[in-house]
């Protein structure tokens, strides 16, 4: 099964409470180290222990220069300001490969409107390594270019409801009633936060279970694995492009 590579986009669709920002925090923790930048519309109470946090806009860019940065926008129905702060990330893209984690897209876009960092990130962002993770519980209400841009699809158990389900349908190929069937079974068989993984690049869909449990793995936080930037807001070298392989199958392999 084809791996997250650092040129992806990788989108997490799953109902509410079914452990999306658990499973792409192990994701993220499993590439570093690797620069971070977490978009936080939610101000998701289990995130708060990614340091440091900005909420101005206007302190944004120079918060990007670190290894992480926990942006939490002021009001997702700004636009304006959700404009800026994704101008000021993708103004970074040259300064070096970053993951950059929107935790939830239907906060930070619309199906008619996406910031245009936002769009340059998506589209433009592969060449430079902007690794661009989008969670969502609530996949029909982000812009298309983040579903149809993903080269990973990854729903969580149990099915969405029918809205979400039908957009799922659409960018893994299978039939809304048989995909409705197969994360149900999952979540029957392999309980809470287990998901399929489909990969575009082989059509393949995997069934997949739940992540480690913590605390083994977040005991490691992502600013003490993250890469610093040297003193003049350079990444420091990194020798290889891409980060070292984790050991569970079919979140990164080779290929």
């Amino acid at each position: 099964m084809r791996g997250i590579r650092l040129s992806d986009r990788v989108i997490v669709a799953a109902p509410p409470g079914q452990g999306k920002t658990t499973l792409i925090e192990y994701i993220v923790w499993c590439l570093q180290p690797l620069r971070t930048v977490l978009i936080d519309p939610k101000e998701a109470p289990e995130l708060r222990h990614i340091r440091p946090i900005v909420r101005d806009v206007e302190l944004l860019p120079e918060a990007l220069r670190g290894a992480v940065c926990h942006w939490i926008p002021h009001d997702v129905e700004d636009r304006d300001d959700l404009a800026a702060g994704f101008e000021a990330i993708w103004a970074l893209h040259k300064h070096g490969p970053r993951v950059i984690w929107d935790d939830e897209a239907a906060d930070t876009s619309k199906p008619g409107w996406i910031a245009p960092g936002a769009g340059k990130l998506i589209r433009r962002g592969r060449a430079w390594k902007q690794l661009y993770i989008a969670g969502t519980q609530r996949l029909a209400e982000t812009a298309p270019v983040v579903r149809t841009q993903a080269e990973h699809i990854i729903a969580l158990t149990p099915a969405p409801m029918d809205i979400d389900l039908d957009k799922l349908s659409q960018h893994i190929g299978i039939n809304p009633r048989q995909l409705k069937e197969m994360l149900d079974e999952l979540h029957e068989e392999a309980g809470a936060h287990s998901h399929l993984w489909h990969v575009q690049a082989t059509r393949e869909t995997r069934r997949m279970v739940a992540c480690p449990p913590g605390p083994h793995w977040k005991t490691r936080r992502i600013q003490q694995a993250a890469r610093a930037p040297d003193a003049e807001g350079q990444p420091a070298p990194t020798g290889a492009q891409e980060p070292s392989q984790p050991d569970r199958e079919g979140l990164a392999s080779g290929g």
